[in-house]
């Protein structure tokens, strides 16, 4: 499932809050996320209506953004649940979250505290690649990030779909939190697919699977 540019929907009739087709400032095509300090949220749901998210199963995502400006505890990528029994102690399993101005973590989370997976400084202006891999077994499962193409986090062990209810999870690209200053960034590609072979291209990951 590709989304090129998907992110087009208006999240807000304010324009402190918005998702919408663009340009970067290099003039290439991309999909710019604004989000202004009084604003909690601009992102987009994946898979939350439609091939909603099913216990036993992988889904590989690819993420393809550069970030203008970043804010403490701000969160790019956030793999939700929602299932009401576990979402006092696991509300986000997994996310990529700027720690301090220029530091980014992700934090994937068994029911408790979480850990720190990864941790690399990041260039703002510069095009990353993200390829994320998550396993929804509820004995088996994993969480796996690429940046780049490289494995930085290897399989880390844990239940990403607490319940195992479907559709009890949605990931989700774009900016939530941090509400101090103003937040840009350019999505060029998302694409999800239950196969590696669907997001190696865009995220990078060298063939071989």
């Amino acid at each position: 499932m590709r989304f090129p540019l998907l992110l087009t929907t208006l999240l807000s009739a304010l324009t402190s809050a918005r998702i919408l087709t663009s340009t970067d400032p290099l003039g290439q095509p991309a999909a710019h996320v604004h989000k202004a300090a009084n604003f909690v949220r601009a992102e987009y749901h994946m898979l939350e209506f439609h091939d909603q998210p099913v216990k036993e199963n992988t889904y590989y995502i690819a993420y393809v953004v550069r970030f203008e400006t970043a804010a403490r505890g701000m969160i790019v990528f956030q793999w939700k649940t929602y299932d009401e029994k576990f979402v006092v102690d696991d509300d986000i399993p997994a996310r990529l979250v700027f720690q301090s101005n220029n530091d980014v973590k992700t934090d994937p989370s068994n029911a408790d505290k979480g850990i720190k997976a990864w941790e690399e400084k990041i260039t703002l202006g510069k095009t990353y690649r993200f390829g994320i891999i998550v396993n929804t077994s509820q004995k088996h499962g994993y969480f796996q990030m690429y940046v780049d193409g490289h494995d930085v986090t290897g399989r880390i062990k844990g239940n990403y779909l607490p319940g195992g209810t479907k559709g009890a999870a949605s990931p989700k690209v774009g900016f939530y939190g941090a509400e101090e200053g103003v937040q840009d960034s350019y999505v060029y590609d998302v694409v999800l697919g239950t196969r590696m072979k669907d997001i190696q291209e865009v995220a990078g990951i060298p063939g071989g699977w």
